[in-house]
């Protein structure tokens, strides 16, 4: 019996994973716009690059069972109508699975890891049916929008993709903030960092590997976000010229500047188009740094260009002839630029429908997009990933954890267990200073320049008189640290928690080999009633940090629960499981952990404390 709830088993659209189109300027001169050499690319072949390898299975949301006369989990033979169908999205080597079992019309979603050979067509992943979750391995294929799994243990498995269905992926959507879940984000990254060529994305209608439908358009839409930014890796240097980002769209006829249709000028804030007579300035502005929803429609008497939502007037060049060519340029052949395009949601539409839409997601991270499905003179267009990045910190400041002291104290546990509840410790007494098995770290009782502290408190107490207060009250964050009788790549460690409301900055938990950030194994946080599961660095000023739950109350105690088998970490609160992740997902350290890690605040700030009571694990 399957656990698939399909209404019908209806063939929807099979995936966009087809492609895209083309061209670029060669002649040397420093304005794109300026080019002749456009008439070398009026061929309709995409060049003679190899199509990429893509996942049948990327951007889907699919719902997978063993007949495609779907019986119910629950034997009904109808749903409610606010019943969703448990769907599954693969996504980076990862799964996420859906289901509204519990709550019909809201989803709760679980996580595994993935195995996939694009070329073999084989799949390993997680399944469910009636009788739970089950590994299993398979050949795949996706035909006529239709998913076919051959297992050994469950037969052929069939799926249906739901990515149209507006209720699916609004739950799935709510579902993943609820669980703090960001998908991985790819996009396109446009740089010019040579004066062989400008950077571009280059898409041309006639190339076959488009499945664009048509060679031209003669009155249609290009919509994609775009940041406009600086490059923080950039190795260029500043000539404070040549940052231009040039959204051109040209006839059948090439890509110099009498084939121009319309072009659009965006320069560190300003908008520009241009004519005959030259470019002409808009009374608008634009963000650096900003994600900004782009949209040029065009038709065979003119153009209009929006920026989030605002219209722009602009005019055009030659709308005359209809368009073949739609490219995204940055910088230009006389000058590099420290600048950076990323691209994203790319689509193309022809009047009202869509021909052409990408992204990104379906590519490898550092892929580039000179090869098909975009056109050959693609140029310094790369895939890049925006989410999941390894960090140092986990921290509310940018200055990350105490990398340069590497202490990690002496071994004391005896591996018996142990509850720390600190009753029969004298309040005010330094808890390293009262009991050997922990050790601190920049409080008072180590240095006597600094005030902050790590002590036994009767301020507050989940169970008994006593709790281990730690308050940041220096430059330097505070730490306590417990460790493991051996490291362990399987266990559980448990505590209260009481986190004041009065607090400036984040509270800290970890298991890892050190208190350095680079030595965190798993991390959590709790900040402003909310849990944080550490995942690296901020990206494009994006925290990738995963959000559990915001009820996680403060001025009260909450019991946390960390629990890992070799890979694969859980993580609870007052007795219910949250959230279960695989370690190499957070981009810390996958060396063995063996201590705990308590502290608060951070190195910029003072004010930040909390109380920890019942520190509870066979480890110690």
């Amino acid at each position: 019996m399957m656990i698939m709830k399909l209404k019908t088993l209806v063939p929807l659209i099979s995936l966009a994973l087809a492609t895209m189109l083309s061209g670029c300027n060669t002649d040397g001169s420093s304005d794109p716009a300026s080019s002749s050499s456009g008439s070398g690319d009026s061929s309709s072949s995409g060049g003679t690059s190899e199509t990429v390898a893509v996942s049948a299975l990327a951007g889907g949301y699919w719902e997978i069972g063993n007949s495609s006369a779907a019986s119910l989990s629950n034997d009904l033979s109808v749903y409610a109508a606010e019943d969703l169908p448990n769907v599954y999205v693969f996504n980076d080597g990862t799964q996420y699975y859906y289901d509204d079992d519990a709550t019909p019309g809201t989803y709760v979603v679980k996580t595994h890891k993935i195995t996939e050979d694009i070329e073999a067509g084989t799949l390993s992943f997680t399944y469910y049916d009636v009788s739970g979750a089950t590994v299993i391995d398979g050949h795949h294929k996706v035909l006529n929008g239709i998913l076919s799994i051959d297992t050994s243990s469950f037969g052929v498995l069939s799926g249906t993709d739901h990515s149209e269905n507006d209720a699916v992926k609004n739950a799935v959507s709510q579902a993943n903030a609820n669980s703090g879940i960001a998908l991985a984000n790819k996009v396109a990254k446009i740089l010019d960092t040579t004066t062989e060529d400008s950077g571009e994305l280059r898409i041309k209608f006639a190339d076959s590997d488009t499945d664009v439908g048509v060679d031209t358009i003669a009155a249609g839409k290009l919509t994609f976000d775009l940041t406009y930014q600086l490059d923080e890796d950039t190795a260029q240097n500043n000539s404070e010229t040549g940052d231009s980002i040039y959204l051109s769209l040209y006839n059948a006829d090439g890509t110099s500047n009498s084939n121009l249709h319309t072009q659009i000028i965006l320069t560190k804030g300003m908008i520009e188009y241009r004519t005959a007579d030259g470019k002409t300035t808009v009374e608008g502005t634009f963000e650096e740094g900003k994600k900004l929803e782009v949209e040029l429609s065009w038709t065979a008497t003119g153009a209009t260009f929006s920026i989030n939502g605002t219209s722009f007037p602009v005019e055009s060049y030659g709308p005359q002839n209809a368009v073949a060519v739609v490219s995204i340029k940055l910088g230009d052949t006389s000058d590099t630029t420290q600048y950076e395009a990323l691209i994203d949601n790319l689509e193309l539409f022809s009047g009202s429908s869509s021909v052409f839409s990408d992204d990104f997601e379906k590519y490898t991270d550092g892929h580039d997009l000179s090869a098909n499905p975009y056109n050959k003179s693609t140029f310094e267009a790369t895939v890049i990933q925006l989410s999941g990045s390894t960090g140092s910190t986990g921290s509310d400041d940018t200055s990350g954890g105490d990398s340069t002291d590497t202490d990690s104290g002496t071994d004391t546990g005896t591996g018996e267990g142990v509850t720390d509840n600190f009753d029969s410790y004298t309040a005010d007494t330094h808890i390293a200073e009262t009991n050997s098995g922990w050790k601190s770290y920049n409080t008072s009782f180590d240095d006597n320049t600094l005030s902050s502290i790590a002590v036994v408190s009767n301020d507050q107490a989940k169970s008994g008189s006593n709790s281990l207060l730690i308050e940041d009250l220096d430059s330097k964050k505070p730490y306590a640290v417990r460790e493991f009788s051996s490291a362990a790549t399987t266990g559980s460690v448990s505590l209260d928690v009481y986190v004041p409301s009065t607090n400036e900055k984040s509270v800290y938990i970890n298991i890892g080999t050190d208190k350095t950030d680079d030595a965190r194994f798993f991390e959590v946080r709790l900040s402003s009633g909310s849990l944080y599961i550490e995942a690296g660095d901020k990206v494009e000023g994006v925290d990738p940090d995963i959000k559990l739950q915001s009820a996680v109350p403060e001025d009260a105690w909450n019991t946390i629960t960390l629990s890992w088998d070799n890979g694969t970490v859980e993580v609870s609160v007052n007795g219910t499981l949250l959230h279960t992740i695989d370690q190499s997902e957070t981009g810390l350290s996958a060396e063995t952990p063996s201590q705990l890690t308590l502290y608060t605040g951070d190195n910029s700030s003072t004010g930040t404390k909390a109380y920890f009571d019942n520190v509870d694990s066979d480890l110690f």
